[in-house]
């Protein structure tokens, strides 16, 4: 690896005219390691894991980025690297295939701060909402833009390339950053055989470099929700009140999003509109009737919000606890204290709150979504969704039937979820104290 300083831009765009291999760029404000060594680590590595807000992007945004990307949508590792443009942490080092993007974050230095922001809901009720604004700017001093050679990260640790995925009419973050994830590294440094150089800039130059690739502002690299379908995706997930604030100020309710992310624009509004959901805690049996399609002797439930969010082993589809229940009732009402959103229902105001299993004629068993309509702070309908139809086996296994009133949606991702669940929601009513994410 070479390791050299560089005194103007003229020599900087002629070094890297000459590059013989294939590149990749990663810029950074400052230098970790040493000269012959760099130290490039991940955000995992950084930071840590939190295994509950892992589960929670996960869920919210999988099937959102499945409707949008396809099949990799449902790729742990690709949505992991995909997503940490956004704010989540992986297992990934981000680079870029132009260098004027490496260039423009080797001169700007990342800040961030929290905003609490007084507006209202579609009935122009006041609310506290909680945000993470994160700004790039300029400082002086030294930048170091590593050179990588692609060829060889792809032989070692792998590496994909996020601008092959192509929405048309839309300019994503990673796309505007022509993205490339590299790893996964799993807790280890990026290997010195990945570098080809390092150099060492001034970062004024290196500004200058980046401005004359088109990257005048910050918005050049993170395009706002008109333009970042995924984006927009996390700014309509529902909000969550915050526990430890409930009474601090004369009743006034105080949200965090769902998944929590820094924004790189204002997205403050004074009335917040009906696709908002701020949940604080309501259930379907504060409404004033039962669900659409509840059939008569049904039972409702609260089950642990990990019951949804985590994956299950489900080879053993024997769901004997529930089964014991649907001797006793026609159905059964499994709900979570939380809403989530999947792609069907972005932009809207419907969110599933939890899952039903219903009696069904000729010893079928109908699984689907309990599903409801949440706009601003109210909860204002629910319904039972139509499911997949199973059928117990002589050894009590649930196995998939065809049946004309099934849910036409063909997703097996979201149905596999749904059996997951199940399998979780009947493990804790065997034990309700076991160990499970909160």
């Amino acid at each position: 690896m070479r390791s050299l300083t560089v005194h103007s831009k003229t020599e900087l765009e002629e070094y890297l005219r000459s590059l013989s291999i294939r590149p990749l760029y990663r810029g950074q404000i400052s230098h970790f390691g040493s000269l012959a060594s760099p130290s490039a680590t991940t955000s995992f590595d950084r930071h840590g894991c939190i295994p509950p807000e892992m589960f929670r992007w996960w869920n919210y945004t999988s099937d959102i980025l499945a409707a949008l990307i396809g099949e990799k949508g449902h790729s742990l590792p690709f949505v992991e690297g995909l997503l940490q443009h956004y704010g989540w942490r992986s297992w990934y080092l981000d680079a870029s295939t132009d260098a004027g993007v490496a260039a423009w974050f080797a001169s700007h230095k990342f800040s961030e701060a929290t905003a609490m922001e007084l507006c209202e809901d579609c009935f122009e009720r006041g609310v506290m909402l909680r945000k993470r604004y994160a700004t790039y700017s300029f400082e002086p001093g030294p930048g170091h833009l590593y050179i990588l050679n692609h060829d060889i990260v792809e032989a070692t640790v792998g590496a994909f390339d996020l601008t092959a995925i192509y929405l048309e009419g839309w300019q994503p973050r990673f796309a505007a950053q022509s993205a490339v994830m590299v790893g996964p590294l799993q807790g280890r440094p990026l290997p010195r055989e990945c570098y080809h150089a390092h150099l060492t800039v001034d970062r004024s130059i290196l500004q200058q470099y980046s401005l004359e690739r088109g990257f005048k502002s910050q918005g050049d690299l993170f395009p706002g929700r008109g333009l970042d379908p995924v984006l927009s995706a996390l700014l309509d997930l529902p909000w969550n009140e915050i526990q430890a604030a409930k009474n601090a100020l004369n009743g006034l309710k105080f949200f965090r999003r769902a998944v929590e992310f820094p924004e790189y624009s204002n997205s403050w509004t004074k009335i917040l509109p009906n696709r908002v959901a701020l949940f604080h805690g309501t259930s379907i049996e504060d409404l004033p009737k039962s669900p659409d399609g509840t059939p008569e002797n049904t039972i409702s439930m609260r089950v642990p919000i990990s019951t949804m969010l985590g994956q299950a082993d489900v080879v053993d589809t024997k769901f004997r606890e529930i089964h014991k229940l649907l001797g006793e009732y026609n159905c059964i009402i499994f709900e979570i204290d939380d809403l989530m959103q999947h792609a069907p229902h972005q932009g809207h105001h419907l969110y599933s709150k939890g899952l039903t299993v219903a009696k069904k004629a000729d010893d079928l068993i109908e699984v689907g979504a309990l599903l409801v309509e949440h706009q601003g702070l109210e909860l204002m309908s629910a319904g039972l969704n139509v499911g997949w139809y199973y059928r117990p086996d002589a050894s009590g296994n649930w196995i998939k039937v065809n049946h004309p009133q099934e849910c036409p949606c063909g997703n097996v991702e979201v149905h596999g979820r749904h059996i997951s669940a199940l399998r979780m929601i009947d493990s804790w009513l065997a034990d309700p104290s076991s160990t499970l994410l909160s």
